[in-house]
């Protein structure tokens, strides 16, 4: 097999970023539908299922399909049979935690604060569900993007009209989203299954053993991920009620827009940048990243300045306290990304264990914090300690990263001034959101300078989408 097409990365960017922002508003143009349907109680409720899911899907799954990133390069001949290797291990380990949960599951039904129900449903999708990203991971890392689109496609339409139909025809709210978004997708999802195992045909142990060492060290990377952003609305849920959850969770299903600009841009970003590396051609990427950084923090500050608007649309009135909880989780999406930019560094260089302990040590200053403060200040400051948990897990990554051979690769200052802008937006739209007038001018000001910039540089903008 090939090493995959050669491509340009801005416009694999920017084919991922406009499919996932048109497949992802999908879900956002849901969510105004689920918070009318839904009390706010349930609504709640859904965020704290939603949070238990991620966690037990990352601990199930172990993760497996994160180590194609690298097996592109020392299992290029073999990826199907890799492939199938994982699956098979993945959905053994995955079938040995449902026995453990099935064996006592009053017990685990009173730490999730979930129906058994829930729990089985939340274990199918854990079993099937890694199938497709493995899929996505592997049409990602050979630049194949209309593959990877049709199977984000698939899912997500799949997910969404099935959450949306069940809630709206059964009594139980709750239960119906549970099963439309976990249960139903998960049956789809074993066509794929299938399919990567049948197309394999193989299971070797080599092949395990090298998941395991690339991909466990991630597992409590990716757990602690999943955990310093759910564990606030498991708090949340367990100190202030399902209701204040829900306020949470609504303002950080809008910077999930931030989110899946984010996920989009790494997608195509991590093979360019692995190729660059490979190849290396690092001025190319020094090149390249104030562009990626400073786009990435306008968007940051468009959804702060735009944040009563985006609460009054998908929650409405009722929701609109949250508007205050946006513009901190916007600066930590923001801490996020570039601590993301180290972080691929470190995996492609197969420093994964430093990856895990920047994570870990994150979320366990994160989850102290939230328990220590949220009784004292409320539910909105568990935004804050999320800024507090990224930002020492960027400083980790940056440490680790200096005492690589690329520790010249970004530029300090581009990094600095960035998180200085997006600080400065933070403190704005707080004062501004009080006073309208002044705010919707701002954005105009903002929107006419980014006007002004891509007419000046248009020739340079063709340059880079033409390529």
């Amino acid at each position: 097999m090939n090493k995959g097409k050669t491509v340009s990365f801005v416009k694999i960017g920017t084919v991922y970023t406009l499919s996932n922002i048109v497949i992802k508003g999908m879900a956002f143009l849901t969510t105004p539908i689920f918070t009318r349907l839904m009390s706010q109680e349930e609504y709640g409720s859904f965020s704290n299922i939603s949070s238990w899911a991620n966690i037990i899907l990352i601990i199930a799954s172990l993760c497996l399909y994160s180590s194609i990133s690298r097996a592109k390069y020392d299992y290029d001949e073999n990826i199907k049979e890799y492939m199938s290797t994982i699956t098979i291990l993945g959905s053994s380990f995955t079938l040995i935690v449902w026995l453990l949960i099935e064996i006592k599951m009053e017990f685990w039904e009173g730490i999730f604060d979930m129906d058994g129900l829930y729990i089985r449903s939340i274990m199918l999708y854990s079993l099937f569900t890694p199938a497709v990203q493995t899929l996505i991971t592997k049409h990602r890392m050979y630049n194949e993007y209309k593959n990877v689109i049709a199977l984000t496609w698939i899912t997500l339409l799949v997910s969404t009209f099935a959450s949306l139909g069940l809630t709206y025809v059964m009594s139980n709210k709750l239960m119906g989203r549970v099963i439309g978004n976990y249960a139903i997708i998960a049956v789809v999802d074993i066509v794929f299954w299938i399919f990567i195992i049948f197309q394999g045909k193989s299971f070797s142990l080599r092949m395990c053993k090298y998941a395991c060492a690339l991909s466990l060290p991630l597992l409590i990377h990716e757990l602690s991920g999943v955990l310093l952003n759910s564990s606030d609305r498991i708090i949340i849920n367990q100190l202030c009620g399902a209701n204040k959850a829900a306020l949470y969770s609504i303002a950080y299903t809008i910077a999930m827009v931030i989110t899946v600009v984010l996920s989009s841009l790494n997608q195509a970003w991590v093979p360019w940048f692995f190729d660059k590396l490979e190849k290396n051609e690092v001025s190319i990427i020094r090149k390249v990243v104030p562009k990626y950084v400073t786009g990435f923090t306008l968007g940051c500050i468009g959804l702060m300045l735009i944040g009563p608007e985006m609460i009054l649309i998908f929650g409405g009135k009722s929701y609109a306290e949250a508007v205050y909880v946006i513009p901190p989780v916007c600066l930590a999406i923001e801490v996020q990304f570039m601590y993301t930019l180290y972080v691929n560094i470190e995996f492609f260089l197969k420093k994964s264990i430093y990856i895990s302990i920047a994570t870990a040590g994150a979320t366990i200053i994160n989850i102290a914090l939230n328990y220590l403060l949220i009784p004292r200040f409320g539910y909105i400051v568990a935004a804050y300690t999320t800024v507090i948990g990224y930002g020492v897990a960027l400083l980790f990554h940056y440490i680790v990263c200096r005492r690589t051979i690329y520790r010249d690769i970004f530029e300090e200052k581009i990094m600095v001034i960035n998180i200085g802008l997006c600080l400065g937006a933070m403190l704005l739209s707080l004062a501004l959101y009080q006073n309208n007038i002044i705010r919707i001018l701002v954005i105009i000001l903002i929107v006419l300078i980014v006007i002004i910039c891509g007419i000046r540089n248009r020739n340079k903008i063709k340059k880079y989408f033409g390529k």
